[in-house]
């Protein structure tokens, strides 16, 4: 065990200074010819923020995988609190904006790397002996997980810098306070399906589709039922949360908690679908869901927040998740009826 995580975590660190040199490459390019400087310095800060932050979740996940969920919750808690710390600093000094988020986000998860690291110093070693074997297992079954990733990542950003090139300094500002706020959420979220995967796995190894089915039906219903809860909770005292934790300098800004919250409420929607394709091991439909998604999102996201400003970042964003659920569950379902076929062929 100790040889696999030794070896996937240098894959990882190749991987993360690979797609960090590759997004620079394409920034500098871009930026020589259309970008504005401010937007400019932007993309670079969120490119350096995406190296430190893939290394944190990635021993995070690790965690997990050892079914140590109280240190992986623990990590999350550590960065999300020095993001808000962060946050609050440069809103105090009269720096907020978009770059200077990133850089918090580049500080905090980088301390959540060096912090995972101490964690799972136990399970990392010097021996890289299945160092291939280990890459091209990891790659016939993670590439289009990876290619996934990037295109979800790609539709979760692009409407903040769209908001940083387009709107005031304050408006996306507050998109990534409410980033923030909605943040438990999120790490709760991401924590169940780093638990869920390995577990259902193993259960539909033993119990097959039957089991699949009813346990993404109960996973939709009783996730379902704790978003809308936290969800109601952060709408009905959205301005008053903003007031607490940023010191009133976002009023007015409540109905942003508001359409945030119906967001979260789609992007959970696409996390059952997406846990019971992980499963059937359709991974290539998670990704055909993510470009789909990520097509949209780059096509209406400048026109909506250029004529909609903030409203229509936040709408678009809607759109977004919900999207990606619809095609997720479209998806799904197809995975469990091809799976049911080829069950029958065999019996």
């Amino acid at each position: 065990m100790r040889k696999y995580f030794t070896s996937t975590s240098l894959t990882q660190l190749i991987l993360g200074i690979t797609t960090t040199v590759l997004m620079l490459t394409v920034i500098g390019i871009t930026g020589i010819f259309i970008m504005r400087p401010v937007l400019l310095r932007t993309f670079y800060s969120m490119a350096f923020a995406s190296f430190s932050f893939q290394g944190q979740e990635f021993f995070r996940r690790m965690l997990f995988t050892q079914q140590r969920v109280r240190d992986a919750a623990l990590n999350d808690l550590f960065c999300h609190c020095l993001q808000v710390i962060g946050l609050v600093i440069i809103l105090r000094l009269g720096r907020l904006s978009a770059c200077n988020a990133f850089w918090i986000i580049l500080l905090s998860t980088a301390l959540g790397t060096v912090y995972g690291f101490y964690q799972c110093k136990g399970l990392i070693s010097t021996d890289l002996a299945d160092f291939k074997k280990v890459v091209r297992e990891n790659w016939d079954y993670g590439k289009w997980l990876l290619t996934s990733m990037l295109t979800q990542w790609v539709s979760g950003q692009i409407y903040v810098f769209a908001a940083a090139g387009f709107l005031t300094v304050a408006a996306a500002g507050v998109i990534g306070a409410a980033r923030n706020i909605f943040g438990l959420l999120n790490m709760v979220v991401n924590g169940l399906r780093s638990f869920i995967v390995p577990y259902a796995s193993k259960r539909f190894m033993a119990s097959r589709l039957a089991f699949l089915k009813e346990f993404t039906n109960k996973l939709f219903l009783l996730g379902t039922a704790g978003v809308i809860i936290y969800c109601l909770i952060v709408t009905l005292a959205s301005q008053s949360i903003l007031d607490y934790l940023y010191k009133g300098h976002y009023k007015g800004y409540g109905y942003v908690l508001v359409l945030f919250a119906i967001q979260s409420l789609f992007a959970f929607l696409n996390f059952p679908s997406s846990i019971g394709l992980l499963i059937l091991r359709k991974t290539k439909s998670i990704l055909y869901g993510n470009l789909f998604s990520c097509i949209a999102t780059v096509m209406v996201a400048i026109p909506m927040v250029r004529y909609w400003g903030l409203y229509g970042a936040c709408v678009g964003m809607i759109i977004t998740q919900a999207i990606l659920a619809s095609a997720l569950f479209w998806f799904y379902r197809i995975g469990l009826r091809e799976k049911a076929l080829e069950n029958i062929w065999h019996s």
